[in-house]
């Protein structure tokens, strides 16, 4: 999202300067750069999002999650700033070395600042094409992973299933609208805009937004007038599963409290630890409060060979 924030505010710095004297050069030159070089952060940061998905589910299929990888994340999160940097360095050495300067203007329609050199829209253009392509490649890809090992899907809770469908929605519905850019971008390439039409960029990015940001846990992030609930981190015989850290007078333990229902478990708090297997729970030493025996019935992390996964 802050990617694409950037890319919103790279289109906005002339705000308030549309008429009138032409705006300083170097103002116009930054978001010259800015301009030409935000479409491809955006991009690549989508596809960085493409290929991480695209793992979650090679190992979901497997029954396994995707294991945390240090590299891996720093790679998926810098890359499109590297590849934003490298267009900006790029488009620096063709405006002032290669004697593209005069071509940096405010745009006919003066809502920014851009460079009407060819060389420079071409550039602007086909790297995002090219993401556009990989993008769409790593999405058939997903879906045919998808497809053939749907048995394995129908097999996890219903809501765990309806997260990785909508999220492979909106990621389909996203790169519709990148494809859409590209076009309008690849027409006003070839004659010019009316200022109604210039209006259509900012509102594929609200497009982008909605597709990412219509999910109900973000809704309820937002909601901060709201208390939040306990978190629920695992199910299991019909029962959820909620870890809190509680003060005791002489050492501070771990609660596993299991029960139908969340809300009725008054002793859970702020979850601290998700414990999945057995290993998890004999890692530390465990009190579980058991509501569904008719309880509470406490017991510790040497019982815990009677709770089934």
């Amino acid at each position: 999202m802050f990617q694409w924030l950037v890319i919103s505010l790279s289109f906005a710095l002339l705000f308030g300067q549309q008429e009138g004297a032409e705006p300083p050069f170097a103002f116009c030159t930054f978001q010259a750069l800015l301009v030409h070089a935000a479409p491809v952060v955006g991009g690549m940061g989508l596809i960085c999002y493409f290929i991480e998905f695209h793992l979650i589910i090679s190992n979901a299929v497997c029954g396994e999650a995707l294991p945390p990888n240090r590299w891996r994340m720093y790679c998926l999160v810098t890359s499109p700033w590297i590849v934003f940097l490298a267009i900006i360095i790029i488009d620096i050495w063709l405006v002032f070395h290669e004697g593209y300067i005069d071509d940096i203007e405010r745009a006919p329609t003066g809502y920014y600042c851009h460079a009407k050199s060819d060389i420079l829209v071409i550039l602007s253009a086909a790297i995002p094409a090219v993401i556009l392509m990989v993008g769409i490649t790593c999405q058939v890809l997903t879906g045919i992973l998808m497809y053939r090992h749907w048995d394995a899907f129908k097999h996890l809770k219903h809501d765990a299933r309806r997260i990785h469908v909508m999220i492979y929605l909106r990621m389909v519905s996203s790169a519709l609208v990148i494809a859409i850019g590209i076009i309008l971008s690849a027409l006003a390439f070839n004659r010019p805009w009316s200022d109604d039409t210039s209006l259509i960029y900012p509102f594929m990015l609200i497009a982008i937004a909605v597709a990412f940001g219509a999910s109900r846990d973000i809704f309820r992030a937002w909601l901060f007038w709201r208390t939040p609930k306990p978190c629920a981190s695992i199910i299991f015989n019909h029962g959820t599963v909620v870890s809190s850290r509680i003060s005791f007078p002489s050492q501070q333990d771990v609660i596993v409290i299991i029960g139908p229902d969340v809300e009725d478990a008054s002793l859970a708090s702020t979850a601290t630890k998700s414990p999945s297997t057995k290993s998890d729970f004999r890692s530390s030493w465990y009190y579980c409060v058991n509501f569904e025996s008719g309880g509470p019935t406490v017991f510790a992390s040497t019982d815990i060979d009677r709770i089934s996964f």
